[in-house]
């Protein structure tokens, strides 16, 4: 009997030596101090790249052999941040670039791709970005960014921009008619192409049909003797024409000027590029704050605002109208 204990004993253990042997390959490297806990929606590829490791160097460190395999809650060790470093991060929806924190001022509507973080504000709330020729301010929430990430960011307090790049002067006959921030309209007749570089061998992003009003974002650019501004229209972004010789192709749009106001009784308000809740926003305007109204629908539920120069459509529901019904209809 104590001989069939003892062959018993020896066959546990040689069951149980490999099972730990294996176990105890997976080391998780000393300089990796930092955790992060998975939530829904998260990948092994994703969180690799917040922290520019690879999934593989990712999934040994945390003894995972399935790498489609991690579950929300689950804590995995990362690599430490440095504080002060620049960070690339994903922007998954369009969102508003301010000029600062706290701000109702849009410097330009940003589609969802890679940003840069640069730095952020004391309370964490705004991440300061650039990409392309444009850096300011974002909501931090817009960002693919946990909070450790956040913090590693340097508190910045600087004021955003839009960089007008070089040769900004066309020999022209005409002289410029539109600015940065304000609101443009193709002129009647023939479309405006838009590209995505200000050239006309730019890749064609789209047309802006006659009279058509779009934001002016960027620019000027100057190129084959065509005066450029970066536009914003309807989710579309690129660059279109203003002028070439003595010719102009489009025009400061002349808003209409209605005695109908809005005052926004919620905290924060999205306006929208469209009437739904579905559509980009543009930009967000907060309580108290008070902007004319540019046009409605037939029915009241949404209406079109002018907010310093964007405009926009807000639901009716979160703000108190004044003189609504002397706004005219737009037509969806």
């Amino acid at each position: 009997m104590i001989r069939f204990h003892h062959w018993l004993l020896f066959v546990i253990l040689t069951v149980l030596i490999p099972i730990y042997g294996t176990q105890a390959q997976c080391t998780p490297r000393a300089d990796w101090t930092n955790t992060y806990t998975v939530v829904r929606g998260d990948t092994l590829f994703r969180i690799a790249q917040r922290y520019s490791v690879s999934v593989t160097d990712l999934a040994q460190e945390n003894c995972i052999t399935n790498t489609s395999l991690i579950y929300a809650g689950q804590m995995l060790l990362v690599p430490s941040t440095t504080t002060g470093q620049s960070l690339t991060v994903r922007l998954p929806n369009a969102t508003s670039v301010y000029d600062s924190p706290n701000s109702s001022v849009v410097l330009v509507p940003l589609q969802a791709g890679n940003v840069t973080a640069i730095g952020r504000s004391q309370d964490t709330n705004w991440v300061f970005i650039r990409v392309a020729n444009v850096q300011g301010w974002v909501w931090s929430y817009t960002l693919e960014m946990d909070s450790t990430l956040i913090n590693s960011l340097p508190i910045v307090t600087q004021r955003g921009s839009i960089d007008s790049g070089t040769a900004n002067s066309c020999t022209q006959t005409l002289p410029s008619r539109v600015s940065v921030g304000s609101q443009a309209r193709v002129l009647p007749g023939v479309p405006n192409n838009v590209r995505s570089t200000y050239s006309t061998t730019g890749a064609l992003v789209g047309t802006l049909p006659g009279e058509t009003v779009f934001s002016v974002t960027g620019g000027p650019q100057c190129a084959e003797g065509i005066l450029w501004w970066q536009i914003y229209s309807g989710g579309m972004v690129g660059w279109t024409g203003e002028l070439q010789g003595a010719s102009y192709w489009i025009e400061p749009a002349n808003l209409i000027d209605t005695s109908a106001s809005i005052t926004v009784r919620v905290y924060v308000l999205n306006v929208r590029n469209a009437p739904s809740t579905r559509a980009d926003i543009l930009t967000r305007i907060r309580f108290e704050e008070v902007y004319s109204v540019v046009g409605r629908l037939a029915d009241n539920s949404w209406v079109q605002v002018n907010v310093n120069g964007t405009i926009g459509w807000v639901n009716a529901t979160y703000v108190n109208a004044v003189n609504l019904n002397t706004a005219p209809v737009i037509a969806q």
